[in-house]
């Protein structure tokens, strides 16, 4: 009895698919006096989090988006203290960049993946965490009321979280928002 072509591919393909998922064997290592070494791996605590905060600034949502891209105004934790330039290119595949000196050192902070204009801008990045096994999604959400524009920070994270990480980060922005964007947004309308 012959197996169609089709139904072979499928079976080896998951055979395939199972084997290279399969943990391989781990060779043992030996130490200097001949006994084998001990596992070298650290565990790390893994978890997840998400908060929302809002803040209601004055203008359109368009004039809110616009300033809220202009981080190098209002944003103010950097790795260098004092960054030679700190830019959020606001289309996708952009960067938040934070760039030391005129020799192109630097930090991509994070990489934006949704935009649009007036409406939504999503980042996906660590921030301040960098160099840590942390995946974190901020969303700017802008929404008009009124003559203001209500801007709604989720921020949703998961990997390696020590303690504490989650409450810093959730202090830091409200930190952005309340005493460092809404204060910039109020003195551009007044300017």
């Amino acid at each position: 009895m012959s197996v169609p072509l089709k139904r072979l591919s499928a079976a080896v393909f998951v055979a395939v698919l199972v084997g290279c998922t399969a943990p391989a064997p781990r060779p043992e290592t030996e130490a200097d006096d001949g006994s084998a070494a001990e596992d070298q791996i650290s565990r790390l605590a893994t978890g997840g989090f998400t908060f929302q905060q809002s803040v209601m600034v004055p203008g359109d949502p368009e004039t809110a988006f616009d300033g809220f891209t202009r981080v190098q105004e209002w944003w103010d934790h950097t790795f260098s203290g004092d960054p030679g330039s700190l830019h959020l290119d606001a289309r996708p595949g952009g960067g938040f960049w934070e760039i030391f000196d005129d020799e192109g050192n630097g930090v991509l902070h994070a990489t934006v993946i949704a935009v649009h204009r007036g409406r939504l801008l999503r980042f996906d990045g660590p921030l301040g965490l960098s160099g840590n096994a942390l995946k974190m999604v901020h969303t700017i959400e802008f929404e008009a009321s009124g003559d203001s524009t209500r801007v709604t920070a989720t921020v949703r994270g998961a990997g390696e979280l020590q303690d504490g990480w989650p409450g810093a980060v959730e202090r830091a922005w409200a930190h952005f928002l309340e005493e460092r964007y809404r204060p910039f947004m109020e003195g551009r309308l007044q300017n």
